[in-house]
């Protein structure tokens, strides 16, 4: 991988925020679908978890990033 320390780490730190904010998405969508498929109808339950999927994608990127600044012997990036 042709990344600097300092991109690495940027990347890192973005993709953490992103992750973050899908994984609450997804839980709060979580709950809003039971209240739906207990209130209304089960039929209108999203079972894809699209936003819980892409949240776990990008922090198994973050594990890979971790493993090139390791390797690099970088700073800055999060364990």
């Amino acid at each position: 991988m042709d990344m600097t320390c300092e991109q690495i780490a940027t990347e890192y730190k973005s993709i953490t925020g992103v992750a973050v904010g899908k994984i609450a998405s997804n839980r709060r969508a979580d709950k809003r679908e039971l209240w739906l498929g207990i209130l209304v109808w089960p039929g209108l339950i999203d079972l894809q978890n699209a936003d819980g999927n892409e949240g776990n994608a990008l922090l198994d990127r973050n594990v890979y990033l971790r493993k090139v600044a390791k390797d690099k012997s970088c700073n800055g990036v999060d364990s």
